[in-house]
């Protein structure tokens, strides 16, 4: 009896084995990482005038550090393997902070809580996807206060779509960033006119 049970339990860990050996390996499917850094890296230098200093940038809905792809009005899917770098409201501040870094606009950019400085900049991302229609999508709110008067000087959304040049995550992430580029041009030029 306890060779059979022997034989039975030998044959199967042999069938086990041979089963491991000769189904298809299951693909490994490494995970990878963006930022919605523009390729520009000239900053200006310090100058007298206002400090602007960059404050937290929140982010509303799924967008949090995954890649997310919009397939209906009511469907969406995060995407495991294709992630930013750092959370999204991160990544928009430290561009934030590299743009009116390199403008005339202010004497100085600093992303320091601790600094006092003239205005405050902060910025809510409501939307950053991938549609069916291959566009990728960015909407973020803005929020200027005086610092001196603790008032709100400036306060608007700008939405900004890219068609993307392929379905791949490296030209999502290319046309999120140039979305970025683009919304903060806008910003730059509304912000110029006050």
């Amino acid at each position: 009896m306890k060779s059979h049970v022997c034989r039975q339990f030998l044959l199967c860990c042999g069938v086990l084995c041979l089963s491991g050996c000769l189904l298809p390996e299951r693909e490994y499917q490494e995970t990878h990482y963006y930022d919605l850094h523009a390729d520009t890296v000239a900053e200006a230098m310090p100058k007298v005038g206002d400090l602007l200093v960059i404050g937290r940038f929140r982010v509303i809905g799924p967008y949090r550090t995954r890649m997310v792809r919009r397939h209906t009005t009511n469907r969406l899917s995060l995407d495991e393997f294709h992630r930013w770098v750092q959370p999204p409201g991160k990544l928009a501040a430290q561009e934030a902070q590299r743009f009116f870094a390199r403008t005339e606009m202010f004497g100085r950019v600093v992303a320091s809580p601790a600094v006092h400085g003239d205005f405050h900049l902060s910025g809510v991302i409501h939307k950053l996807e991938y549609g069916p229609d291959q566009n990728a999508r960015m909407k973020i709110e803005f929020l200027v206060r005086s610092l001196d008067t603790d008032t709100v000087v400036f306060h608007k959304i700008y939405l900004s779509q890219k068609k993307v040049g392929g379905d791949k995550a490296d030209h999502i992430a290319a046309a999120q960033a140039a979305n970025l580029q683009d919304i903060l041009s806008r910003l730059a030029h509304d912000l110029e006119k006050r």
